[in-house]
């Protein structure tokens, strides 16, 4: 390993560390990009681009990493900010979209792909990657 990596190479290594679901060396490669690139640039970065990076059924365990025994607080609060978002929208809770779990009881939104459609042009790319696990689309 060469003694300074850019900011892209750590995020490919972070990325690989979750499709391979080891937090170890994930969180090694966390440490030494903050050791060499700083805390703010390296969080921004795991939070905007580093979900872009993994395919979306790779987020639920980028986000266990991050968040860790805060995990299902934070896809709840992930789906608490869509719902506002439909709210402002016009969609009606229960008629237009509800809520639920999944069978291994992750939460989640349930919205027809009509409605999903509409609403990823309010999101940012990397917030929008970060939510998808959590709809059930129709």
């Amino acid at each position: 390993m060469s003694a300074t990596q850019s900011p892209d190479q750590f995020l490919q290594k972070m990325a690989a560390s979750v499709r391979k679901n080891d937090i170890e060396r994930f969180c090694f490669h966390v440490q030494t990009a903050v050791a060499q690139h700083g805390e703010e640039k390296i969080a921004t970065d795991m939070n905007e681009r580093l979900p872009l990076i993994l395919d979306a059924k790779y987020i639920p365990t980028l986000l266990k990493f991050l968040a860790g025994e805060t995990y299902i607080d934070t896809v709840r609060c992930f789906l608490a900010a869509m719902v506002k978002v439909l709210l402002s929208m016009n969609y009606t809770f229960g008629v237009d979209y509800s809520y639920g779990e999944k069978p291994d009881g992750t939460p989640c939104l349930h919205m027809t792909q009509e409605i999903a459609d509409k609403v990823v042009d309010i999101y940012l790319p990397y917030a929008w990657k970060q939510c998808l696990p959590y709809l059930v689309v129709s």
